[in-house]
């Protein structure tokens, strides 16, 4: 995946879809497509063209990133199990005081 340094062409940028983390941004600018990403000196874009070329990445960054989440998700999961079921810790209550 290229990455570039996002040109802002005048143009009303539109931001129309986010991934689930907001690492990526779906946008269109002056017609034409692209997805966008806050880098290191601000904001990159990639495949900037029609909706077709512009989408083909957008869909590839995106499996991409469930992949990995769905692989971290698991081991996280995992770390927390000992291997049987856990509760949560009891907390008490005062009790509450019946004027009747």
């Amino acid at each position: 995946m290229k990455w570039e340094r996002f040109k802002r062409q005048g143009e009303r940028l539109r931001v129309t879809e986010t991934s689930c983390c907001g690492e990526y941004e779906w946008a269109c600018q002056g017609g034409l497509f692209l997805v966008l990403r806050h880098g290191e000196r601000g904001y990159e874009e990639a495949g900037r063209g029609t909706y077709r070329q512009a989408r083909g990445v957008w869909d590839d960054l995106v499996l991409a990133h469930r992949h990995r989440n769905a692989q971290v998700a698991p081991a996280i999961k995992r770390r927390g199990s000992r291997g049987g079921s856990r509760s949560l810790p009891q907390i008490s209550h005062p009790k509450e005081e019946r004027t009747s």
